[in-house]
């Protein structure tokens, strides 16, 4: 079994983010480059050189467009496929992954792959209000809790190796409980939760299914996108990306540590 390098995974990565350019320019939908990606192309002009995947955010009714469009369009996209809970229920995340399925994930975790290859993690942004820091706390605890929850519901096994009588048995009593419940009850949940506030009546916006923490931004900063280079590709960035890129990682300019310069996943991939 002969696993990819990171470098064979950045190209077969370009090819996977061309197809969503592709279909976004097509279907007119807007699309922005997100995250580590963001840096990678503001810094590097491509790939952060140790990052493994590839992070794209769309405004939640432009997220739709381009799922129901691959939900229709699921023969002839092949052999790229959008994964997300909707489409198999082994897959642990809320967000999509858009995958080219000629390639599979060797995950070393316990978990199941759910059919992903090499990736491009597509995340919706949905609306959080005009005057959000009056009611966040609340807000990110329920996100939390949610999200909290339904991990546990997706999650086979709890890793308590680490974890003392009390802890090990507080864990195991919640996973059970979350399990009884149900994913399906708590994703409804979580559904109903991002529909907290009208996106198109929101001045802010934020991932709300994804992570228990929350970034807010003004939606205003992802009305007009930029061509920025990206591996010798142009790609849409937000115009907003340093005030982006300053709430979520700070002084996102310097290199980290060499100790933290490594894959984020822990998986491997082939060529199937």
């Amino acid at each position: 079994m002969k696993f990819l390098e990171l470098s064979e995974i950045h190209q077969v990565t370009i090819g996977v983010v061309k197809k969503i350019i592709d279909i976004c320019k097509n279907q007119n939908i807007k699309y922005f480059v997100m995250y580590g990606s963001l840096i990678g192309a503001v810094r590097h002009k491509g790939f952060i050189p140790w990052d493994d995947d590839f992070d794209i955010i769309m405004l939640r009714p432009e997220y739709e467009r381009f799922m129901n469009y691959c939900y229709t369009h699921k023969e002839e996209l092949k052999p790229y496929q959008l994964i997300n809970r909707y489409t198999n229920e082994n897959y642990p995340f809320n967000i999509s992954r858009f995958c080219d399925c000629r390639y599979e994930m060797i995950r070393d975790d316990g978990e199941e792959n759910a059919g992903m290859g090499i990736f491009v993690d597509i995340y919706p942004f949905d609306g959080l209000g005009n005057n959000p820091m009056s009611m966040m706390d609340k807000f990110i605890l329920k996100k939390f809790f949610l999200i909290t929850c339904l991990n546990y519901a997706t999650i086979q096994k709890i890793n308590t190796k680490n974890d003392g009588v009390l802890k090990s048995a507080c864990k195991r009593l919640i996973w059970g409980i979350c399990h009884a419940i149900g994913k399906k009850r708590w994703l409804r949940l979580l559904v109903k939760f991002r529909n907290t506030y009208d996106i198109n009546e929101s001045k802010y916006v934020g991932c709300v299914v994804w992570d228990q923490g929350l970034f807010i931004f003004e939606k205003d900063w992802f009305n007009n996108p930029i061509m920025m280079e990206f591996e010798g590709m142009k790609v849409a960035v937000p115009d907003k990306y340093h005030e982006i890129l300053s709430i979520v990682y700070g002084n996102y300019m310097e290199l980290p540590t060499p100790d933290k310069r490594i894959p984020s996943h822990e998986y491997k991939i082939i060529k199937i």
